[in-house]
Order: structure tokens, then C-alpha cells, then sequence
């Protein structure tokens, strides 16, 4: 504690090995929460995805928005699929909203039954990303993916070049309760209406399950045996229509065209390779863009609120070319996700290291406190060992002075004792003669009574 003391009118403090513990002690604790906030991560964001379906091309998507969440450790990603089905999408964003998400990310099954479920969402503060599909309102907060309308300019714009302007198509599309079906085919008649020896001569919706294909598309060929060109809105849908034509043998008469250009073994591309499509449009998945776009959101940067992805045209031209670009990006891509992986394991030692650190500077740290506060208490034992000193010597002397006052006192109490003996000695020599000879003179017949009366009396008062 802090002692004062009064020296020429002025108060000096001095600090004792108490203090310089306590104060050593708040010291440690200040350099603790500073180092812990030097490093203190960036804050956690949690991002909710509800995925509408699970096909190729949506797997696809996860797996892009799960290789770029690796990029961005502040942020973690919940899916949830909802397997075509409008209600189980609204209960999985419910759950979503419940869980506590910082933003969500909606792949909207159907527009109108998921608008008044986004608006909720969106209204209640949680940003909102839309990816691929749309809603009816524009209450949102960004919207990424292709341009659905491009593709369909695109599609009609290479079947007139292939065609040479004139010949019939026969269009498959997918629901069109769905924005991207809407759009294609709205883009697709409007460039259509450019070349006047062009037309659709029939065409059919699949709305989710494939199976409707198989049914469906017999009768449409049936109805159109002599068109040119089938034209389906995704590749998937265009590859069972060449496996139905391919039954009768007649499927070169037909031009088929798809949409999607997926990777990979029994996908797209490789189906314009394999000759199986004449040609498919590039179909971005926008899932890495969609997690870069939510983290300018959520760390408040600037951002567009409609990024529409570019696409292309494969065919025989470039199919291989694009094949062995995708097939050498996988392979990079899975050196990149080994090298992740890595990495993550590095962070993991890292951050058992700086764990093992920090507790061996806290340890050095409360052994310099230690030091310091037995340093001061030596330094306080030794100025108490000196004060003691002095004490006992300023003991010692004052005993030496009791010491030669005693003896002092007993030679005056000896001379004293003396003097009073020899005074008792020089009274009782006459006295003990009084004494003697009155005793002497009391059984005497010649001394009258009168005179032994006062020789008794000069006895007594000589004893006493």
C-alpha cells in the first residue's frame, strides 16, 4: 500500500511491494485484452441458402458457393433444399430466419408463391440475395445470374445461322411458373420475329418431373415429324429427346440445342463433344459470385444490385477445347481444394501455437511479477533489517547506560548499607553497655524499687 510521510513540509509517496503487485497485476491483464484484440477475427456472419432443387446443375452451384466460402473465413453457410416443392421452401426459410442468419441467399422455387415470403424476409432487415430465379416484387436486396433473355436471343440467333434463316423448331420448356423459363422464351420469340422463314411450330412444358418428357414428346414428334430443329431449355430436357428420336434412327434429321454447358461425364458439354447436342448455351451457376456478393453486403461495401453472368455458345467448334479447359480447371481446382485443406490444418496449428504462446508469455509474465514483487519484498526486508539495527543498537546503548546507572545506584546503596551499619554499630556499643549494666543493678537488694522501676525502664527503651 502507499505510505506518506511528512518531510520538510512536503508529502512523499513510496510505493510498496503491495502496490507494485497490484500494479504489475493490472499491467498483465491490460497486455492480455490488448493482445486478445489485435487478435480478435473479423466478425461471424452465418448465410442461409435455400436451394429450390438438387439437380446437376444446382449441385453444381453448392459446390462452387462451398469452394469460394473457403476464401472468406468470416463467413459459414446453412443449405436447405426443397426438392421442387413451394411449401417446404417457405417452412425452410422460416427455419432459416429462425436460426438466426445474417443473410440469405433464395433460389425461389416458383415466383408467386415465394414472393410474400421474401418480402417478409426482406422487411424484416435480413438482407436478401435471389440467385437464377426471381420473384414478382422487386423487394430484394440483389438479384445474380444469367440473362435468361440473352440466352433466348442467343439460342434463336444460332439456330437461324444453323438453319440458314428458314426451317421449323420444336420448343421444350420448363415451367413457366418459374422466371427463367418466362424470360428464355420471351427472348427466344423475339428474336425469332427477326427472321420471318423461322418459327416455332409447337411447343410443350415439362413443368419438374422429367417422366412428362417421355409422355409428352412422342406426341409432339408425331404431330411435327418434318421439323428442323428442337430447341429444350435445358440440356437435360434436349438429351431426352434425342435418346426418344434415336429410338426410330431419325434423330440426325434434327438439329437439338440445349441450355446449361455443365462439366463433366453425361453433362452438357460433353454432350456436344460426344455429338449427342448440336450445340448447348453456357448456363453460369453464379454460386462463388453469390458468396462474394454477400460479403460486400455484409461488410457494408459498395455492390451492384443486378449482376447478370455472360454466356456462350458451345458447339462442335469450341466443345472440346471448353472440355479440356473445364477438365484441367478441375484438376486445378482440386489442387486448390487439397492446398485448402492444407491450409486449414495449418490454421488449425497455428491457432493451438499462438494458443501455446500466449500461455507461455502470460507464464514469463507472472514469473517477471513474481521476480519484481520478490525483489521488492527483499529490498522492504532489507530496510527493515537495517531499521532493526539501529533499534537494537540504540537498545543496547540505552541498556548500557541502565547498566552503569544500576551500578551507580548500587555503590550509593552499598555506601548507604554501610553507613547505617556502622551507625547501628557505633549505638549499640553504648547501648548493649546500658543494657548490661542495668540488668545487672535489677536483682541488686541494694537499688530501692523505685530505682529498679527506672533501671527496667532504661532496659527497654535501650532493646528498643
Amino acid at each position: 500500500m502507499l505510505s506518506a510521510n511528512r518531510m520538510h513540509g512536503r508529502r512523499t509517496w513510496r510505493l510498496t511491494p503491495q502496490r507494485w503487485g497490484w500494479t504489475l497485476f493490472f499491467c498483465l491483464i491490460t497486455v492480455l485484452f490488448s493482445c486478445n484484440k489485435l487478435s480478435e477475427p473479423k466478425k461471424q456472419f452465418l448465410i442461409g441458402f435455400s436451394q429450390c432443387s438438387a439437380d446437376a446443375w444446382r449441385e453444381v452451384m453448392n459446390e462452387e458457393m462451398i469452394r469460394e466460402l473457403s476464401l472468406h473465413h468470416q463467413l459459414s453457410l446453412e443449405i436447405k433444399v426443397s426438392e421442387n416443392n413451394n411449401e417446404i421452401q417457405i417452412r425452410q426459410i422460416d427455419e432459416l430466419v429462425e436460426v438466426g442468419v445474417d443473410l440469405l441467399i433464395v433460389a425461389p422455387n416458383e415466383a408467386e408463391p415465394l414472393t410474400p415470403k421474401i418480402e417478409e424476409v426482406f422487411q424484416l432487415g435480413i438482407p436478401v440475395i435471389l440467385i437464377d430465379r426471381k420473384t414478382t416484387s422487386d423487394q430484394y436486396t440483389a438479384f445474380i445470374g444469367a440473362d435468361n433473355e440473352e440466352i433466348g436471343t442467343t439460342a434463336a440467333h444460332y439456330l437461324a445461322h444453323r438453319l440458314g434463316g428458314k426451317g421449323s423448331i420444336l420448343e421444350i420448356r420448363m415451367a413457366m411458373s418459374i422466371t427463367p423459363a418466362q424470360e428464355r422464351a420471351r427472348g427466344f420469340r423475339s428474336a425469332l420475329a427477326e427472321y420471318p422463314d423461322l418459327s416455332v411450330i409447337d411447343s410443350i412444358e415439362i413443368p419438374w418431373d422429367t417422366t412428362d418428357m417421355y409422355r409428352q414428346f412422342p406426341h409432339m414428334i408425331e404431330r411435327s415429324p418434318k421439323a428442323d430443329a428442337i430447341f429444350a431449355q435445358t440440356d437435360l430436357l434436349a438429351e431426352i429427346a434425342h435418346r426418344i428420336i434415336s429410338v426410330g434412327g431419325s434423330e440426325d434429321e434434327f438439329l437439338f440445342m440445349g441450355v446449361d454447358g455443365i462439366p463433366g461425364t453425361g453433362h452438357g458439354v460433353e454432350a456436344v463433344k460426344d455429338s449427342i447436342l448440336d450445340a448447348s448455351l453456357l448456363y453460369p451457376t453464379g454460386g462463388a459470385e453469390a458468396i462474394q456478393l454477400a460479403d460486400k453486403i455484409l461488410s457494408g461495401e459498395p455492390f451492384d444490385r443486378i449482376n447478370l453472368l455472360q454466356t456462350t455458345v458451345i458447339d462442335q467448334a469450341n466443345a472440346r477445347i471448353l472440355s479440356a479447359q473445364m477438365e484441367k480447371q478441375n484438376s486445378l481446382q482440386a489442387g486448390i481444394d487439397q492446398q485448402i485443406a492444407r491450409i486449414q490444418n495449418l490454421n488449425a496449428v497455428y491457432r493451438n501455437q499462438r494458443v501455446f504462446i500466449s500461455v507461455l508469455i502470460v507464464s514469463l509474465l507472472l514469473t517477471i511479477c513474481m521476480g519484481v514483487f520478490l525483489w521488492l519484498s527483499l529490498k522492504q526486508k532489507q530496510r527493515i533489517n537495517h531499521s532493526l539495527e539501529r533499534k537494537n543498537a540504540e537498545v543496547l546503548e540505552q541498556q548500557g547506560k541502565i547498566l552503569a546507572m544500576s551500578e551507580e545506584l548500587k555503590v550509593a546503596t552499598q555506601a548507604k548499607v554501610n553507613f547505617f551499619t556502622n551507625i547501628s554499630h557505633e549505638f549499640r556499643t553504648p547501648l548493649t553497655l546500658i543494657m548490661g549494666f542495668a540488668e545487672d543493678l535489677v536483682p541488686s537488694n541494694a537499688v530501692s524499687q523505685k530505682v529498679k522501676q527506672h533501671l527496667r525502664l532504661i532496659g527497654n527503651n535501650a532493646a528498643r
